[in-house]
């Protein structure tokens, strides 16, 4: 069967090719397949690590390990953790992409917004995620490596933790699948960007994990709102999710609403803290 131009046009990775130089675009600069390499070097000069020898070479694609690791925009790599048969797995990836594209986007417009407007509270809530992220190609504010991977299997919508042996590179697994939509699942990605900012080696005390969620949910809430999202968190054991706390819906009444968003972020961080310590064996 003839390939149609579109099957002849979309390459490597499902880039486009283009028909003269043979050059398929990555957006920020353009890859040779024949050459396996990058015709630019990488523009973020902060994006080469000095323990890390593979991204010494400006030119490589993906680390030179593109089975493992994705480089979408020429610019920034996700950890695919996903095997190569995996439908689930890679569509819940390449979901994740977006969505924490699109989350760190949002945080900062409405960092900016808050900064302007002279609302210092939103504004430090969400600079926690954009420290703890950090900016694609970048390490976080506390000089980490973040990979961000995606797992349809996770039980809950996300996860941070260290990488085993590890205190500058931090793993954010998400499960695109356990969020209800793109706005919930961006509120996720939020969440998780606080505790890539504030965790610490080691299980954390109760004290400490209280804080941590508390930070995480709050910045949840104002994320949200930022979005125009109605955010609703459950928890309870088993299949019994009956507790429910509102960290931000847009019906509430101007006078209440501080009132009702720490009434939302104290319970939700109380109740996710308890999680925490019933899986991690941490002491109240």
């Amino acid at each position: 069967m003839e390939e149609s131009s579109t099957e002849r046009s979309y390459k490597f990775t499902g880039k486009e090719r283009d028909a003269e130089s043979g050059l398929d675009n990555f957006g920020a600069r353009y890859d040779s397949s024949s050459l396996g390499r990058f015709m630019t070097p990488d523009p973020l000069l902060n994006s080469g690590r000095p323990w890390n020898p593979q991204t010494w070479n400006r030119y490589a694609y993906a680390r030179n390990n593109p089975l493992a690791i994705v480089d979408p925009t020429g610019l920034y790599d996700f950890k695919n953790t996903c095997g190569s048969n995996d439908k689930a797995c890679n569509a819940a990836f390449a979901q994740t992409q977006t969505n924490v594209r699109n989350a760190y986007a949002g945080a900062q417009a409405a960092y900016d917004k808050a900064v302007k407007n002279g609302d210092t509270k939103a504004a430090a809530a969400l600079k926690r995620t954009l420290d703890g992220l950090g900016a694609e190609g970048q390490k976080n504010a506390r000089g980490q490596t973040v990979n961000i991977s995606a797992d349809p299997t996770l039980r809950g919508p996300g996860q941070t933790s260290f990488a085993n042996g590890s205190t500058s590179t931090i793993n954010i697994v998400l499960n695109p699948t356990r969020s209800n939509g793109s706005d919930d699942a961006q509120a996720e990605t939020a969440h998780e960007g606080v505790h890539a900012g504030e965790i610490t080696p080691g299980k954390p005390t109760w004290s400490q994990a209280n804080s941590l969620e508390h930070d995480a949910y709050e910045t949840e809430s104002y994320f949200s709102q930022s979005i125009g999202f109605s955010d609703t968190r459950s928890f309870g054991e088993g299949d019994d999710m009956s507790k429910n706390y509102t960290l931000w819906n847009p019906s509430w009444a101007a006078a209440d609403v501080e009132t009702k968003r720490s009434h939302g972020v104290d319970a939700s961080a109380k109740a996710g803290a308890d999680l925490d310590c019933a899986n991690g064996g941490c002491k109240k």
